[in-house]
């Protein structure tokens, strides 16, 4: 359908995108999952990756979000990599349900029973999104987030502009992602609240979106990330092709990108005291590359299995 020229929200209206995928993690074992995700997280560590956030958001109801959840907290406690669990509480809205019924639900019963499952969540998530959750509704199920203790760390001005990066940086988010509609005031917002600008270049050039305004932000001193969006819409495991990208369709230097795809995505996620940087007191993580310059792992597209030679985590070789 995407192919055929059919947009991101008309997909989801016939019953694709995020219902498609919603279904099929309904009908998937807890073992299933685990067993996916482990694999995936497999990937990104042989391509460079040695932190990941994973999110939830493919269940809609309490039942399978909370089952998301442990299969990530499976993760964080015994993969190599660093993961963060973000809890998307509402990635859409349910079919036949109504936005403002959900909004009062997740916040009332679904938030509360997964705080208290203790099931390791770090963000709070939420799809600020026209025809999905507006910005007030948005901005109810984030503090009902931050009240157990998670950070703000939500989607934002992706297909259109509704002020959700304007809410964000009012109550302080740590992180917002997507942002391809971003207005001039909310990113002056986002500069001085010291907000990050998680960029997902794969789903601009997937989606075939006009991307994020980078150069500004960055002009304007907002803290640009990067990150991959690994998610069935964008299938891609490699963060050197998302740094590639950043430069292509979002005009950045190489070395904002490469600043963008580790001290600031770590900072989008609150590790800076840990991770991001070669730094004397961090956790010995770090790229040995087969080439003459780091540039080349930008640079050399495709071919980053021969590129990235040794992948080494807390002090211990990978691959």
């Amino acid at each position: 359908m995407k192919l055929a020229g059919a947009g991101y929200m008309e997909i989801h209206k016939q019953g694709g995108g995020i219902h498609y995928t919603v279904n099929e993690t309904r009908k998937c074992s807890e073992e299933r999952l685990t067993k996916l995700l482990f694999n995936r997280l497999d990937q990104m560590l042989l391509q460079g990756t040695v932190v990941a956030e994973a999110k939830s958001g493919y269940g809609l109801d309490c039942e399978t979000e909370m089952k998301m959840l442990r299969v990530i907290k499976k993760a964080k406690e015994t993969h190599p990599m660093k993961i963060q669990s973000t809890y998307l509480c509402a990635h859409a809205v349910p079919p036949g349900a109504d936005a403002a019924q959900m909004t009062k639900e997740i916040v009332e019963e679904h938030i509360p029973a997964v705080a208290k499952a203790n099931l390791g969540v770090d963000n709070i998530d939420v799809f600020c999104e026209k025809g999905v959750y507006d910005a007030q509704q948005s901005k109810e199920m984030l503090l009902a987030g931050r009240a157990h203790g998670w950070a703000i760390n939500f989607h934002a001005e992706e297909l259109t502009y509704i002020k959700g990066a304007e809410m964000g940086a009012e109550l302080d988010a740590r992180a917002m992602s997507h942002l391809e509609l971003v207005s001039d005031a909310a990113i002056q917002s986002m500069a001085a609240k010291k907000t990050a600008a998680v960029i997902l270049p794969t789903t601009a050039y997937i989606l075939k979106l006009v991307p994020p305004p980078v150069r500004q932000m960055i002009q304007n001193n907002v803290v640009v990330a990067l990150c991959s969006d690994y998610n069935p819409n964008v299938p891609c495991f490699s963060m050197p092709f998302v740094m590639h990208l950043g430069c292509i369709l979002c005009k950045m230097t190489m070395e904002e990108a490469f600043n963008a795809a580790t001290i600031n995505s770590a900072f989008s996620l609150g590790l800076t005291d840990s991770y991001g940087s070669i730094t004397e007191g961090k956790v010995g993580s770090c790229l040995v590359l087969d080439a003459p310059s780091w540039k080349h792992i930008v640079y050399q597209l495709g071919n980053h299995q021969n590129v990235v030679k040794h992948v080494i985590l807390e002090g211990r070789i990978h691959s």
